[in-house]
């Protein structure tokens, strides 16, 4: 760039890192702090809608508010210089800031399922060998010493080595130690060890908002290492179909596809370094993902899947070279991807429904994985048929479109009761002073101001409660962690019905498709990280869940990633899923006639509210 160019850029100071961006004339604020590596809050993809990716300028000249903004910002954050990056400008020198709610580093990520004994049966095949001091006459191929050794020692045939695996064994071959490990996938090298080193694999369930990972021994099944980060695609849009949308304009497909590739890689090293093993040594890996997911991963055609009657590429699981996907682990090392159903019912899916054993059970079961967008199965119970469906609940139990919304990070709300005189009793996440409710809290909010008669059957505020600023009081601003009061309005209501009501419709269709009456339904398993927070009892109360009279109730965490883990050590639990996609009936929810009724009738609250005790 030259110097007329240079001198015509603006510095953007961020006052937490400390970091200067410069930037063009006209460059929105979002771009400038993604410029700078800082993932926000901005589920609609930065089109204004959501009003989550505040900023506060508190440096330069402060810009006059856009609609968007006076639509999302009060007249008191407006004069405190909170705008929204997505609709800012730059257009001099800045100093900014983020306030709490918007960073989005320190969410809290589940990485924890149902615990469960791994039958360990991998796809990897780890042997010992020890090849005869070098002689410096031998003219025999390093390749060739190893496949002797193995036919020799193992009675291993016809064994094959790809180019980038080949080209590591002089190496190592040409030192005075002659014993490895060698790993072999069938016929297949896929990686050279040092003996002392174990062979490792990756499980990693990616889903729409998180992405969890988890390193295993291949030997023991014993897990090493877990972690979990936020999905970055999430700074293209929340949900699937704002991604999916981006995905179909310019270069946003490749945009979804570097980010999420890089994702998993930095995942991949968190995880290496906190076992502390080489990342060559991680030599298998499996990857379960809702279809759009898979598709945005592997570089998939997605503008099909963006439009009704949203058709995949493919259901097919897949086995691919991680060295593919940007993944750097062994370099003959492959991923497997476990099949989809359907739709947007996908690998993640089967893998909960693997987990949580439903495909095994001779009753009726059901399984949701909630979240932005929530797949539910449901087990018939005179056959071996299961019935598969999404729902587009969206993505407000994460944050999106609630107006105190977050996502489970410290200081969030994630408990709420009311009192008989109305005053709110919460907890926060990490007991910091609060600054938002995260998807459990707004649960107990509708919950708790149902019970106490505040908000009618529909969702509507009555008479005796006074509100004020159009909302319910939860936190006065002097007990806030941000200075503001903290309050629960009717359009965040309208927002919790509308996601439940999607769910719920889900539920009753699936029912009604597959014959099955509600006394039928034995077993209910709620999976996910919203899943594995939420009070039972006030999800049944305002009817996200049906209260179904036979039915143990299971809580079961991660059960997608427990799937992924299984798949990487079981080669059975591989043939298994792909049972599970053959004998599952996708049913695409929003072509089925009764859809807008049962929807209706799922917005509202239940007739009686159902204070039941979790089974």
């Amino acid at each position: 760039m030259d110097e007329s160019n240079q001198s015509a850029l603006h510095r953007v100071e961020l006052e937490e890192t400390g970091q200067t961006v410069k930037a063009a004339p006209g460059t929105l604020l979002i771009d400038v702090l993604r410029m700078a590596g800082i993932d926000i809050a901005a589920t609609c993809d930065g089109k204004g809608i959501c009003g989550q990716c505040r900023v506060v300028i508190s440096g330069g000249q402060l810009p006059q508010p856009s609609p968007a903004e006076m639509k999302h910002l009060a007249p008191a954050e407006q004069n405190q210089g909170v705008r929204l990056a997505c609709c800012t400008p730059v257009n001099s020198a800045m100093k900014i800031r983020l306030p709490k709610k918007t960073a989005s580093a320190d969410a809290r990520l589940q990485v924890d399922g149902k615990k469960y004994k791994l039958v360990v049966d991998p796809a990897i095949h780890t042997v010992q060998i020890t090849l005869p001091p070098a002689d410096p006459l031998d003219a025999t191929s390093n390749f060739e010493q190893i496949a002797l050794a193995l036919e020799q020692g193992q009675g291993k045939k016809d064994l094959v080595a790809d180019h980038l695996v080949a080209e590591g064994l002089s190496k190592r071959l040409d030192s005075n130690v002659r014993t490895f490990n060698a790993c072999l996938r069938g016929r297949e090298l896929v990686a050279v060890l040092e003996e002392s080193a174990q062979s490792v694999g990756l499980a990693v369930d990616l889903g729409t908002t998180k992405v969890a990972g988890y390193l295993l021994d291949l030997t023991t099944g014993k897990t090493l290492a877990s972690a979990g980060i936020l999905n970055p695609q999430g700074r293209f849009g929340a949900d699937i179909m704002t991604r999916l949308h981006h995905a179909c304009n310019g270069t946003g497909k490749n945009d979804l596809l570097q980010v999420i590739r890089g994702g998993i890689d930095q995942l991949l090293h968190q995880l290496t370094n906190s076992a502390e093993v080489d990342p060559r040594q991680v030599v298998d890996a499996c990857i379960v993902a809702n279809t759009a997911m898979v598709h945005l991963l592997l570089d998939l055609p997605v503008r099909q899947l963006a439009r009704t009657p949203y058709t995949p590429s493919t259901l097919n699981c897949f086995d691919i070279k991680a060295r593919d996907i940007a993944l750097n682990i062994a370099p003959g090392a492959y991923v497997h991807i476990l099949p989809s159903i359907g739709g947007f019912v996908g690998a993640d899916h089967v893998a909960m429904i693997m987990a949580a054993g439903i495909d095994k059970m001779d009753q009726s079961a059901i399984g949701l994985d909630i979240g932005t967008n929530t797949e539910i199965a449901l087990k018939h119970p005179d056959s071996d048929n299961l019935y598969c469906l999404s729902c587009p609940s969206g993505p407000a139990f994460e944050a999106a479109h609630v107006a105190n919304g977050m996502r489970a990070a410290a200081g969030a709300i994630e408990e709420v009761r009311l009192t008989d005189t109305f005053e709110s009793r919460y907890k926060t996440i990490g007991h910091a002073p609060a600054i938002g409710l995260c998807g459990s809290a707004m649960i107990d909010v509708v919950s708790e101001l149902y019970r106490c008669g505040l908000i009618n059957q529909r969702g509507r505020f009555q008479d005796k409660i006074r509100l004020e600023d159009n909302g319910f009081l939860l936190v006065p601003p002097t007990e806030s962690g941000t200075g503001s009061a903290i309050r629960f309005s009717q359009k965040d209501i309208d927002e919790i019905l509308l996601a439940k009501g999607a769910i719920r419709a889900g539920i009753e269709i699936l029912l009604q498709v597959s014959q099955t009456r509600i006394g039928q339904v034995r077993h209910v398993f709620i999976a996910g990280a919203f899943g594995a927070y939420i009070n039972l009892t006030n999800a049944i109360s305002i009817g996200l869940i049906p209260d179904f009279p036979s039915a143990s109730y299971h809580q079961i965490g991660n059960a997608a990633a427990l799937g992924a883990k299984q798949a990487l050590l079981d080669r059975a639990a591989r043939q298994r899923a792909g049972q599970i996609a053959t004998h599952s009936h996708f049913i695409e929810l929003t072509r089925q006639e009764n859809f807008n009724r049962h929807f209706a009738q799922g917005i509202m609250l239940p007739e009686v509210n159902p204070k039941r005790q979790e089974k």
